[in-house]
């Protein structure tokens, strides 16, 4: 961890001595990048001793999606305890960016009429033709070809099967399937084109197909389709509304639909009905609630991206590519932020030659308390997507915006430049499906560290 220790001298000898939101003062340098070889050892600081199973503790606490500190153990609960609110929340911050990413949209409402063909005997329910692929499913079937033929055999049967339990929902309201999906061919080649395919082809049991989200449609078709999440779909239907009100705390928040208040807060169903309708005031301290205003032709929809899932996928399926990119730092969602992301506004993954390289902006650095731990986090972060994507970790390339050093930490600073950096540790772990991992699945050989040195948080 020799680049740390260069960091540190280059901000205490070249930083200039700026105010800041916390009062206390720092000492500040702009734009400073290091790098670490992943597969020389994890770069952890030895010349002071790092929390790791706090480390290990929180960055499993932000893939898991959630934003409140009763989710952390209480050993590392108080590194985000100055900034919750009474419940725990935190807002919108790593967890709820990394697999829960909103954004909402206007799109044109598009009516079809139905397609309802002459059932014919020899077809899937009497309208779809399996064409070259009638051959019934066997272990010769590729995988591809046999998660489709199901996707495409369930929309057959909701919108053309009268004894289907959805079909009451579907076919019975003039859902229907455009009529060059009802051959198997073209609905195969179609759907590998569609948004969100690579998710649905690595994550198969948590996207489906929806023709709700992109057109509020009543037509299964290439124009109309996209693949979605159980959640995504749950707050897209077409005859829900999307509406705003004001917390009690005074943020105006959007909501896809009353059902997805009631799953965030806990709001009564049938009392958001009546304030919407203007029959009820105020609902546990929520007020002005109020339908979000459409065009004339055109719904709100609202959209929910998985960037770790994502991420996944795309390094799985397409190597090479240089999009394999999470941003953690969404504008709006940051203004309802207790502490907003400093670190993660934008992390690129680098695949070559079987190896994951990463790099990481970070907008804000304590370059005292949190660096280390920030270092140790995405190293950690390139470990896991590596051991889940079938690599070998390669580089950690770490670029800062505005590094500081608080003016309460100059004494530990110079205690710890002080010290001589000991060997680099390694990381041991068996490699699990993201989501399934404990702190104590991880172990660093080889962590011989100088004791800790205490300082205090700048809040």
């Amino acid at each position: 961890m020799k680049q740390y220790h260069k960091l540190l001298v280059d901000v205490m000898s070249n930083g200039t001595d700026r105010g800041d939101r916390t009062g206390t003062g720092t000492r500040s340098v702009f734009g400073r990048q290091v790098r670490f070889d992943l597969s020389q050892g994890f770069p952890l600081l030895t010349t002071k001793k790092v929390f790791v199973g706090g480390t290990v503790a929180e960055l499993l606490w932000f893939l898991s999606g959630s934003t409140n500190t009763q989710d952390l153990p209480k050993s590392v609960r108080h590194w985000w305890t100055p900034w919750q609110k009474a419940d725990g929340s935190l807002g919108p911050i790593y967890g709820e960016q990394y697999r829960y990413a909103r954004w909402w949209f206007l799109t044109e409402a598009k009516t079809f009429e139905p397609c309802v063909p002459e059932t014919k005997e020899g077809l899937v329910y009497g309208v779809g033709d399996l064409g070259e692929f009638k051959r019934k499913p066997h272990h010769g079937v590729e995988p591809e070809e046999a998660m489709l033929k199901e996707v495409w055999r369930n929309m057959l049967r909701r919108c053309y099967d009268p004894t289907c339990r959805s079909y009451a929902a579907y076919g019975a309201v003039g859902v229907h399937v455009a009529p060059e999906w009802l051959n198997f061919g073209k609905f195969f080649e179609d759907a590998k084109t569609l948004i969100g395919y690579t998710l649905k082809k690595h994550f198969p049991k948590d996207y489906s197909i929806d023709k709700d989200i992109l057109h509020a449609s009543n037509r299964y078709s290439k124009e109309t389709c996209c693949w979605a999440s159980h959640d995504e779909q749950g707050f897209n239907v077409s005859n829900q509304r999307a509406f705003t009100a004001v917390s009690p705390e005074g943020e105006n928040i959007l909501f896809p639909s009353i059902g997805e208040a009631k799953r965030l807060f806990g709001l009564n169903l049938s009392a958001v009905h009546r304030c919407l309708n203007g029959k009820l005031h105020t609902h546990h301290g929520w007020s002005e609630f109020k339908y979000t205003s459409e065009e004339p032709g055109k719904v709100q929809r609202f959209r929910q991206l998985d960037q770790l899932k994502l991420l996944i996928a795309n390094i799985k399926e397409y190597p090479e590519s240089r999009r394999h990119v999470v941003n953690l730092w969404a504008t709006p969602a940051m203004e309802h932020a207790q502490l907003p992301c400093c670190h993660g506004s934008v992390i690129q993954f680098y695949v070559c030659a079987g190896q994951l390289s990463c790099q990481v902006y970070q907008r804000s650095a304590d370059i005292f308390l949190g660096v280390p731990v920030n270092i140790a986090s995405y190293a950690l972060l390139t470990h896991l997507i590596a051991a889940e994507c079938g690599l070998e970790v390669g580089d950690l390339s770490y670029t800062f915006g505005d590094l500081h050093l608080y003016h309460n930490h100059f004494a530990q600073a110079t205690e710890l430049l002080s010290r001589k950096p000991r060997g680099l540790p390694k990381l041991v772990f068996e490699p699990k499906p993201i989501g399934n991992y404990e702190v104590s699945d991880f172990t660093l050989e080889g962590y011989d560290p100088h004791p800790a040195i205490k300082a205090e948080v700048a809040v």
